[in-house]
């Protein structure tokens, strides 16, 4: 979950939305509105933590169920 807050502060809120320097912007996309919304960017933030954290779920069973059926026995 930090990355993905330094991701939001840092690289999007940042670079994207304040600074946008001319090599990240993709040509033919200098007036998207996107660049400048913040709650786009937060919006990505949320859905990426939802994501994050059920994966993490996901491999915590799977870990748990390999140690209690496997190793421990």
């Amino acid at each position: 979950m930090s990355w993905n807050v330094v991701d939001l502060l840092v690289m999007d809120w940042l670079l994207v939305c304040t600074v946008r320097p001319a090599w990240l912007i993709i040509p033919g996309t200098e007036n998207c509105s996107s660049y400048s919304d913040y709650g786009h960017h937060f919006k990505g933030f949320l859905i990426g933590c939802v994501y994050t954290t059920l994966m993490a779920l996901l491999f915590a069973g799977v870990d748990y169920a390999i140690l209690r059926f496997v190793i421990w026995g």
